[in-house]
Parts: structure tokens; C-alpha cells; sequence
């Protein structure tokens, strides 16, 4: 690895949903973190800032990868890496691939109501599709955040974020489970479409989490990818 490269991890997620891909990579100059506490992305971006440089390639699954968008756009790194994002979690009338706002709003009720039963929900989503759903389940269940705050502030970023509007001219490769059920594909294609310098792949077999699921295919992706960076 001839850059550093720092991941940010999704909703109610721990920075060790990584370890997989970080096992695969080998890389001591890649690393994991937790992701930011924040009213606003710019507030998490903040955050970050004093550890990124643009030599880095930042990272980001889901939420976290959203917020790597929102960083990319203002403050461009090396290149980015985008798994399994959208720039819009919630649907609009013109932004119909995504989740709509009812079933965002029984996900928020869920949270009040039960958040340990919301947390079993959420990882079922990420593993539906999967031949091995269940074991990879488990597997996924050890790296969920308990905190219900945190738990909350992620939700209302999720539904308040819209990123169509940034482009990032940066190389950025993103990745897409082929069985992804809370971002859909359509959704993974719209960002390819709208920045300068994307390329995209389709890991199959893979739900939401394809770094966790699949770090050996995912792994191979990046180094591929890599190797044609400047």
C-alpha cells in the first residue's frame, strides 16, 4: 500500500466492522475509526480533519461513507472509496431509490420503542440475501454501538443529509452489494453516474456490508483499484 488510508464505518456500527478488510489488506498504514459524534456532517468532518492529508484515501461505508462525500467535496483527498452509500438515505419524489419516509419513520419509532430489537432488525437487513444470513449475523452483532444517543444523532443524519449536489473531482471507487437492501443498486449507480472520476463494482453474494461479508473480494477490488491511482 503506497497511501494511507483511513475508514469510517456506518450507523450504530463500531470502527472494528473493519477488521476483515484490515486482516485482508495488511496494511499498517490503514486504519479504522470510530465514527464522529454530530449535529451535521460538517460537525463530524470537523472532526477528522486534523487526521486526514491529501495523500490519504478516505474511506466510508454507509453513514460513514457519506461523510466522506461531504469531506471529499470541501477538502479532496487522494481518492475515495465509497461502500454501499447513497447521497440521499431517504426517498424524495425525485429521489425515489432509497428508503421511504414511513418505513424511515417506523425505524425511528423502532429506536424509542426497542432499540436492542431495532439493532437485530438492522443487522438481518445487512445480511438478507446471504447463503450464510445467520452466522454472518452474529458475526456482525459483536461490532453494533449500544449507546441510544449516538444511536439517535445517526439517524437524524441520515434523514436530514443531501449530497446530490457534490462531485468530488477525485479517483473514487465504489463498491455495492449485489444484495444490498438498504441501499439499492439504482442508488449506487446515480452516484457513480454523477462524480468526475468513479468506477463501480458489484460484489455478488454480498448484502450491506460487503468489507465484512466479503474482505477478500473486497480487498482484491481495492488493490486493483489502487494500482492505477497517480
Amino acid at each position: 500500500m503506497s497511501r494511507p488510508i483511513l475508514m469510517l464505518p456506518g450507523w450504530g456500527m463500531k470502527a472494528s466492522v473493519f477488521s476483515p478488510l484490515l486482516d485482508e489488506l495488511s496494511a499498517p498504514d490503514a486504519q479504522a475509526l470510530p465514527l464522529p459524534a454530530g449535529k451535521t456532517l460538517d460537525e463530524c468532518a470537523a472532526q477528522i480533519a486534523p487526521l486526514l492529508t491529501s495523500d490519504h484515501i478516505l474511506c466510508g461505508w454507509s453513514l460513514g461513507g457519506m461523510l466522506a462525500l461531504q469531506r471529499a467535496a470541501l477538502h479532496p483527498p487522494a481518492a475515495l472509496v465509497l461502500i454501499g452509500v447513497t447521497p440521499r438515505f431517504v426517498a424524495t419524489e425525485d429521489w425515489p431509490e432509497a428508503v421511504s419516509p414511513a418505513d424511515f419513520a417506523a425505524f425511528d419509532a423502532h429506536l424509542a420503542r426497542d432499540p436492542a430489537g431495532l439493532m437485530r432488525h438492522f443487522i438481518q437487513l445487512q445480511c438478507m440475501g446471504l447463503p450464510n444470513a445467520r452466522a454472518q449475523a452474529r458475526a456482525l452483532s459483536a461490532h453494533l454501538i449500544e449507546d441510544t444517543d449516538t444511536l439517535r444523532a445517526g439517524l437524524s443524519l441520515l434523514r436530514e443529509t443531501d449530497l446530490r449536489g457534490l462531485a468530488p473531482d477525485v479517483p473514487t471507487l465504489i463498491i455495492h452489494g449485489q444484495h444490498d437492501k438498504l441501499v439499492p443498486l439504482a442508488a449506487a449507480r446515480a452516484l457513480c453516474n454523477a462524480l468526475p472520476q468513479a468506477q463501480r463494482v458489484v460484489v455478488e453474494g454480498a448484502g450491506h456490508a460487503p468489507h465484512f461479508t466479503h474482505p477478500e473480494v473486497v480487498a482484491n477490488h481495492l488493490r486493483t483499484w489502487m494500482a492505477t491511482l497517480p
